[in-house]
């Protein structure tokens, strides 16, 4: 397989898996609006408290969002609009029979968005870390993965091979391309 079509191949199914995942985040946000807004009655109760629903949709729903809306001004509208969403919500459940707004239930829905973030951006970070650590590109690491060479792929490289933070920087020096440019490593809040 060439290099082209392995980027065609990265490229199709990295598009599909963020539209799936952006589709996947505005359906949440409806769903949230729905389950916010129906009748106390026919709400379903999954979890044991409301506080820890709130919790678990809104980090789901920041998740998904933020997995896909990298950009800095994207994740800080994200971080700000999802709790405002929220007290918004609450504050409507006044006006719906057998519901009652409570600020601790939008307390948990912020709290849950931003870590919801957090945990996308740890996540990125970690990742663009491990490739940055190996020297090797994103390219290079599916190529290696579609060729079944797993064990080329050391985790973490560190601790494998007892190389200090230089040497391993050394190492990624050396690992350039045919006109002397070494691979751009991505930014942590991007993949």
């Amino acid at each position: 397989m060439q290099p082209s079509q392995v980027a065609k191949l990265i490229n199709a199914n990295v598009s599909m898996a963020a539209l799936f995942a952006v589709c996947l985040g505005w359906i949440s946000v409806a769903t949230i609006a729905m389950l916010s807004l129906v009748p106390g009655s026919a709400r379903p109760h999954v979890l044991a408290t409301g506080q820890l629903e709130h919790f678990v949709a809104y980090a789901g729903t920041a998740a998904l969002l933020a997995a896909c809306y990298t950009g800095k001004r994207q994740l800080i509208g994200i971080s700000v609009l999802l709790p405002i969403y929220a007290a918004c919500l609450e504050t409507l459940q006044i006006f719906v029979p057998g519901r009652n707004a409570q600020l601790i239930d939008a307390a948990g829905g912020a709290i849950g968005s931003w870590m919801g973030i957090v945990l996308v951006l740890s996540v990125h970070y970690w990742c663009w870390k491990r490739r940055a650590e190996q020297g090797i590109t994103l390219i290079q690491t599916v190529e290696r993965l579609l060729a079944g060479n797993l064990g080329t792929l050391s985790f973490p490289l560190r601790a494998r091979t007892g190389q200090s933070a230089r040497e391993v920087h050394v190492r990624s020096a050396r690992n350039t391309d045919a006109r002397g440019r070494r691979p751009s490593a991505p930014s942590p809040h991007r993949l």
